[in-house]
């Protein structure tokens, strides 16, 4: 099982949709929660974005990046594939709808171990 500290830090590994879900509205709910806190202390919201914004954006953007190659490793494919998430429009598509709700591969593969696979044990011994 992926812990907090692993999802949100590391680029290696795989993890489900469900985890996948889990991170993203995490990181939805605290890139809010510091926004406000920015905004709340005067460090944002005055027009062009602070060093600080700046520097908390391209934090948050290394953390969702994390999250997306971790997706597309579970899926079997290169961690690359989430520059595809720069270009406008398609990122909507390939984060929701390929990221989000597409299955991983079964079983392990080049870039680890299935995440499911202790689930389905538990699931049939039951």
């Amino acid at each position: 099982m992926t812990n907090i500290k692993t999802l949100y830090t590391t680029y290696k590994g795989r993890i489900p949709r469900s985890v996948y879900w889990f991170g993203l509205v995490g990181m939805i709910v605290a890139s809010i929660l510091v926004s406000m806190l920015l905004v709340s202390i005067g460090l944002a919201g005055q027009g062009q974005p602070s060093i600080i914004e700046l520097i908390v954006m391209l934090g948050f953007a290394a953390i969702a990046f994390a999250l997306y190659i971790k997706r597309f490793h579970d899926m079997g494919k290169s961690g690359w594939f989430s520059l595809l998430l720069l270009i406008p429009i398609v990122n909507l598509a390939v984060a929701f709808f390929w990221l989000g709700f597409v299955k991983g591969t079964d079983g392990d593969n080049a870039y680890g171990a299935d995440p499911l696979a202790g689930a389905e044990l538990i699931a049939t011994e039951e």
